[in-house]
């Protein structure tokens, strides 16, 4: 009895949560040629009532977004919202802050599930990186850089609605 409520208390000391806050994204956008372009896109994305801000380069065809603090974000919408403008995305990095990070895991924020894929070393914390390499989310130019085996599996209890981060280093 004694040895089982002393683990029971001690349990919950050695559980790491994995945690992740998403502070930005870099995303590439096919497409752009003017500044009328890029201000549509732009336009479009702070719509988003999970985005605070968006800086568009023209000349890199790419942009930088800041998350809210707080607020559950949604790489689908930020495809849609780029493609509703007439472009398509080429790719998105997303950066945050994570603790016990761990590689070919699941990673839960708030009903959005993420599929962590790393070289097999478990990322900890700190500040990170992830390509979201899902079928949708890549050009095709972006895709074929690519050498990266996306296994659906069930860390996520489901394969459907599920995000493919891979880690950058």
């Amino acid at each position: 009895m004694k040895i089982t409520v002393l683990f029971l208390l001690l349990l919950p000391a050695t559980l790491k949560a994995q945690t992740i806050t998403w502070e930005s994204a870099e995303i590439s956008v096919e497409g752009l040629t003017c500044s009328f372009c890029s201000r549509n896109v732009e336009m479009a994305l702070r719509k988003l009532d999970f985005i605070e801000e968006v800086k568009m380069d023209l000349e890199k065809t790419m942009g930088i977004i800041t998350f809210k603090k707080g607020i559950t974000i949604s790489p689908a919408e930020i495809r849609k919202s780029i493609y509703d403008s007439g472009f398509i995305l080429g790719k998105i990095i997303l950066k945050g802050q994570g603790k016990g990070i761990k590689g070919q895991t699941c990673l839960d924020d708030n009903g959005m599930k993420y599929q962590i894929i790393t070289d097999g070393k478990d990322p900890g914390d700190g500040a990170f990186s992830f390509l979201v390499v899902n079928k949708k989310f890549l050009s095709t130019m972006e895709g074929k850089d690519l050498n990266i085996q996306i296994n659906p599996s069930t860390a996520c209890g489901t394969t459907k609605d599920v995000y493919y981060i891979s880690l950058l280093h």
